[in-house]
């Protein structure tokens, strides 16, 4: 049998296996290269993102900037410019009662009566010891002149003859003058006395006489003729009550935020349901200087001609208050507030971190505030988030955009 020469390999052959091998050593050195660098890198690079993802994220809002107007509008009332409630100062029964609800009063004008019995008795009995009073004061001070006649007659006597009276004479005459000048000061005290009682017991009686204290009307009565009316005290009722109506207060409430801005002489406008279609002006009159702890409001009043008689106390009032333009505002919406209105601020990103800023409302609407205080039209405001933030923060922004 005849045997195969062998095969030599050409030139061409060895350089393809040459380039076989270095693609082998290629693929060898890309493959160990991934399993000891690249796992490295990789794993750094997910725990950067999950890192990232671990932040708190946040929504965050541009303030918008615009001029807005200060108009507001409040609920008012129209209340008497004076208003009495008439009392009894002493106790008696009610004699006569001369108006009821709705009547013209004038200053001065009687309107009830008390009777007092015993007061009137009480006020006889002293008006005649005045009388007698006087005649004791005169009898003394007649006594009181003898007392001075025989004191001088006798000393003059010792003087020119020692020996026609005695010194015990003297010296007594002189005790009687001195008791008898006594008696005319007692005298005169019980007859100022008698006197200051009379004077005390006409004006209890006046008290019995309920006036007008002032031109108005008649808005409530309490009691009728032959009541027992009481001392005004606790448990004591009033008789009558009087208001003035040719002037009136209209009242209202302004918010602690608006006070800065409200002053004595602000126009303002005012309607009245009872009066449909008008709108009347008038001005701030007077400003409380404190407010109400409990509401934190200030009462502001404004003085209302009404000579025409065209308003009635207790008629209800929407009042439009114009407190002028804030130019360049700072406008967010209302929910990026925080501090529960006490002490308000806002949440703010700068370089990836929480920062706090306090801001002052200037108005309120319910749905916008309007601020002052650290904030431009490029701050992003935190609109919504985790409910507690910290100073510097860090936080991941999920969306940016302005605000509504």
């Amino acid at each position: 049998m005849r045997a195969i020469p062998p095969v030599r390999k050409t030139t061409l052959q060895w350089a393809g296996a040459g380039t076989g091998v270095a693609l082998l050593l290629g693929i060898a050195t890309l493959w160990l290269l991934s399993t000891h660098a690249t796992p490295a890198r990789t794993e750094e690079s997910v725990l950067a993102a999950e890192s990232a993802r671990a932040l708190p994220s946040v929504v965050v809002i541009q303030p918008k900037q615009r001029d807005v107007t200060q108009k507001i509008r409040l609920p008012g009332s129209l209340e008497p410019y004076e208003r009495a409630s008439l009392y009894a100062k002493v106790t008696g029964y009610l004699e006569e009662i001369r108006v009821d609800i709705g009547d013209s009063v004038s200053q001065g004008d009687v309107l009830a009566r008390l009777a007092i019995p015993e007061m009137g008795a009480e006020l006889q009995r002293a008006q005649a010891e005045v009388p007698a009073a006087k005649a004791r004061l005169h009898k003394a001070q007649a006594e009181g002149e003898l007392a001075h006649v025989n004191y001088q007659r006798l000393a003059d006597l010792r003087a020119d003859e020692p020996g026609a009276v005695t010194q015990q004479a003297v010296d007594l005459a002189a005790a009687e003058e001195k008791v008898a000048v006594a008696q005319v000061s007692l005298a005169r005290a019980e007859l100022q006395g008698a006197q200051a009682r009379v004077a005390e017991l006409e004006s209890l009686a006046d008290y019995a006489t309920i006036r007008a204290p002032f031109d108005g009307i008649v808005i409530a009565r309490f009691a009728d003729t032959g009541a027992l009316i009481g001392q005004a005290g606790k448990t004591s009722h009033p008789i009558i009550e009087v208001v003035r109506v040719d002037k009136l207060r209209l009242v209202l409430e302004i918010p602690e935020i608006l006070v800065p801005q409200s002053r004595p002489g602000l126009k303002l406008d005012f309607e009245l349901d009872a009066l449909p279609g008008r709108s009347f002006e008038a001005k701030i009159s007077r400003l409380a200087g404190a407010l109400n702890r409990e509401t934190r409001t200030m009462r502001v009043e404004a003085d209302i001609d009404n000579a025409a008689g065209l308003f009635y106390p207790g008629m209800y009032a929407r009042v439009s208050i114009d407190l002028g333009a804030i130019p360049g505002a700072i406008v967010l919406p209302a929910t990026t507030l925080r501090g529960g209105g006490v002490s308000p601020f806002v949440y703010a990103v700068r370089n990836g971190a929480v920062e706090r800023i306090d801001v002052k409302i200037l108005k309120d609407d319910g749905a916008e505030v309007v601020v002052a205080g650290g904030l431009g039209p490029n701050t992003q405001v935190v609109l919504a988030g985790p409910p507690l933030l910290e100073e510097g923060q860090s936080v991941r922004v999920r969306s940016n955009g302005d605000a509504p």
